[in-house]
């Protein structure tokens, strides 16, 4: 399982993944299936599933998802309160799913990725 990074509002840098077989090997996307990012908020809230794109060569199993202004909205990703001095910092858990007509494969296969939120110090200025 991996963890991904993300500051709060960033738009600019979209989320990338490899998706791997159980064996190591890349998931092939071929043509056809849809990719999509489930995150499950710290606080249990399941937000509305985000549409991937398959990057490349689908054979290598790259996906990205780019961040849009909504995401950052009232009750969507956030980071936890700021101490002084002290970065809020929220860990939600995240997979993705390829849906390929009736097969659903999610990534990872066993638990979950880390999407962790990090509150963005020059938000507001």
């Amino acid at each position: 399982m991996t963890t991904y990074y993300v500051k709060l509002n960033d738009t600019g840098t979209p989320l990338e993944v490899l998706l791997k077989n159980p064996d190591g090997t890349a998931h092939d996307l071929t043509p056809g299936q849809d990719v999509f990012l489930h995150i499950w908020l710290s606080d249990g809230t399941k937000l509305d599933p985000r549409v991937c794109t398959i990057e490349g060569d689908p054979t290598l199993g790259a996906i990205q998802y780019a961040w849009i202004a909504g995401d950052w909205a009232a009750d969507q990703l956030v980071a936890s309160p700021e101490e002084p001095l002290t970065p809020g910092v929220r860990d939600h858990r995240m997979e993705i799913e390829v849906l390929d007509g009736s097969v659903r494969t999610s990534f990872p296969n066993k638990g979950w990725d880390t999407l962790h939120v990090t509150e963005d110090i020059g938000q507001g200025s």
